[in-house]
Formats: C-alpha cells, sequence, structure tokens
C-alpha cells in the first residue's frame, strides 16, 4: 500500500471470537470507590461505609467529606481521566469508560531495543463488540518503516483508548520516537492501559511475566509452534538480506499471537468490568 511517507505492506487476518462478548458498561465499580476522595484511606471507609455512605454519590451529602466526593463524582460524571488517575483510579476501572469500538490494542516488532532502529511490524486489534480483528503494517524492507508508521498512526488516531502489554514502557515510546524521526503526527490516547503492569504485581502466580506465559495460566492458550521473541531482530536482518519469506513468516505470525493473547487477556478482563482486582480474581478462577 502507498502512502505519503512510502510504501507498506498490509495484512487483515480472519476475525475471530474472544472469551466472551464484548459489552458496553458504566463505570459502575468507581461509584463504590470512597478511597477516590482525598484523604478516605481504608479505615476511614470502613466507618463511613458502617454509617450507610456506601458510594460517593451518598458521600456527598457528609459534612466533612462532602466536597471532595462532589469533586470525584464531578470528574466521573464528566470522564476526567487525568484526574481520576491522579485520584487512585487504575487504568483497570477506566477502560470501563470505554465501549468496544472506542478500545485498539497494539503490539510491535522492531529490529533491536534501541530507539535509533526501525519497527518493521506494527499489529493493531480491534473489536465490533463480538469479534475481534487483526490488521499488521509490515516493512519488507527498512525504507518502509515511513508507510507502516504513517498507516498506523493513522488508524491509531480514530481510537481514544489504548491497550498494549508492556507498552508504556516500549512500544509506545518507541513508536513514539520513530514517528518523529519520520516527521509523522503521534496519535494521542485518552487512556493507555498497559495490562502489564497488572501482571507484575502477581508474578508470583506465573513462571515468568511473558505474555504467552500469562494467556496460558489464565486461558490455556495454546500457541503452537512460536519463536522466541529474542529471535526475532535476527530473522528480519536475514528476511532483508536474503529475502526469503519462510524469515518473515514467523516474525508476521508470532506478532499475530501477541495480539490474540493480549485481545482474550482484554476479554478476562471484562469478565470482571470496572473491578481493580480482576487480574487476582482470574488466576485463582474465581
Amino acid at each position: 500500500m502507498l502512502t505519503p511517507a512510502g510504501a507498506a505492506y498490509v495484512i487483515d487476518s480472519p476475525p475471530f471470537a474472544g472469551v466472551r462478548p464484548l459489552a458496553e458498561r458504566p463505570a459502575a465499580h468507581l461509584w463504590q470507590r470512597l478511597q477516590l476522595v482525598y484523604g478516605v484511606g481504608p479505615v476511614t471507609e470502613s466507618e463511613l461505609r458502617a454509617q450507610g455512605y456506601g458510594d460517593l454519590r451518598a458521600l456527598c451529602n457528609h459534612p466533612r467529606w462532602g466536597a471532595r466526593a462532589r469533586e470525584v463524582v464531578e470528574y466521573i460524571n464528566n470522564r476526567d481521566i487525568p484526574r481520576l488517575r491522579l485520584a487512585g483510579a487504575r487504568d483497570s476501572e477506566l477502560l470501563s469508560f470505554f465501549a468496544p469500538h472506542e478500545i485498539a490494542a497494539m503490539d510491535i516488532e522492531t529490529a533491536g531495543f534501541a530507539r535509533a532502529l526501525p519497527v518493521f511490524i506494527v499489529g493493531v486489534a480491534w473489536s465490533d463488540g463480538q469479534n475481534w480483528y487483526i490488521r499488521q503494517f509490515i516493512a519488507r524492507q527498512f525504507d518502509e518503516e515511513g508507510g507502516v508508521l504513517y498507516l498506523a498512526s493513522k488508524f491509531l488516531s480514530d481510537y481514544p483508548a489504548l491497550v498494549s502489554y508492556n507498552g508504556r514502557a516500549f512500544d509506545e515510546p518507541f513508536v513514539g520516537a520513530r514517528l518523529l524521526f519520520h516527521g509523522i503526527p503521534r496519535p494521542s490516547f485518552a487512556l493507555h492501559y498497559d495490562i502489564y503492569q497488572e501482571v507484575r504485581q502477581l508474578r508470583a502466580a506465573f513462571d515468568n511475566c511473558r505474555l504467552s506465559t500469562v494467556a496460558r495460566h489464565i486461558f490455556d492458550s495454546d500457541r503452537g509452534e512460536d519463536i522466541p521473541g529474542r529471535l526475532v531482530p535476527e530473522l528480519y536482518y536475514r528476511y532483508v538480506q536474503d529475502r526469503r519469506h519462510d524469515l518473515l513468516l514467523p516474525i508476521i505470525e508470532h506478532n499475530a499471537k501477541d495480539l490474540k493473547d493480549l485481545c482474550r487477556l482484554l476479554d478476562v478482563n471484562l469478565l470482571f468490568p470496572g473491578d481493580r482486582e480482576w487480574l487476582k480474581k482470574a488466576v485463582s478462577g474465581g
């Protein structure tokens, strides 16, 4: 596909069903989070609940905490995600503000860890509320990186919420650096939910925190034959040099498997809508 930034190759995979159909849902759990009010800790929250203040709307009538509770209620009503994050809301809770068609997932493949090196696959996924869809923007040679980034940026700009696995530390800043290099506008997101950040807090429950390991543990994901991520740069360099498609295809499949596991992990999250303990419950089977 030709773009103003150069050519790129695009693959659309067949749709696949998730763990369950996505469903639009309000931020119900946020209303129960009395600790979003500045100054309210676990002990105070227990005391307030014992006094009959079961949610933030009820707390608005409290003589001491009412004014601050009304501020948080306003944040929720206005979907003020930055202020809610500052108040202590988790990204897994804030994701409940977004309908399925507002959420995109992203996973990338790069020629190395240094941001001076190119991105050669940007894989994205999205849902129509019933099925997931995967699209991969692929650079068949180094000079197609600009086209890949142009198409990925244009696609992601339509989504206010991004979901990734270690994307806050790696994918998004890496793509941002490469977009800057090519002079392509960087998409902005109202929310970037990095599931890896929550997995790390339960690292003792897994052999390691790799996405494939977590997916296998939670929903018995079987990836079949899959290349280790550490081999991706080497295989790509060999592909660019030798032009052997059998070197590139395993990388494309690896990226698609990562995206599929990420989407299914997100579906598991949605089994516990807005619940900040969703991962712990999924791991324990609860």
